[in-house]
């Protein structure tokens, strides 16, 4: 088995890219091209949605806290459950 990757230095169109991908499936049938671009920044959107959503949870813990010493502050005199 043999695995090869290639970048291009400055950058390309996602044209170039794809021709280039069909010109080596055109030449060697029994190589399998992938383009992991698409990949990884699905997995960068999907880990900065999750990081947004444990902030979130994390905002309402927090106010929710304070709310209940608030609570707890404004009325001493009632006994602890």
């Amino acid at each position: 088995m043999h695995l090869a990757t290639l970048s291009y230095p400055h950058g390309t169109s996602v044209e170039t890219e794809i021709g280039l991908l069909k010109d080596v499936a055109n030449a060697f049938p029994s190589v399998t091209t992938v383009r992991v671009k698409e990949a990884l920044t699905a997995m960068a959107d999907i880990a900065a949605q999750l990081a947004l959503g444990i902030r979130g949870a994390a905002s309402i813990a927090l106010v929710a806290s304070v709310l209940v010493l608030a609570g707890r502050w404004l009325r001493p005199s009632r006994p602890a459950l």
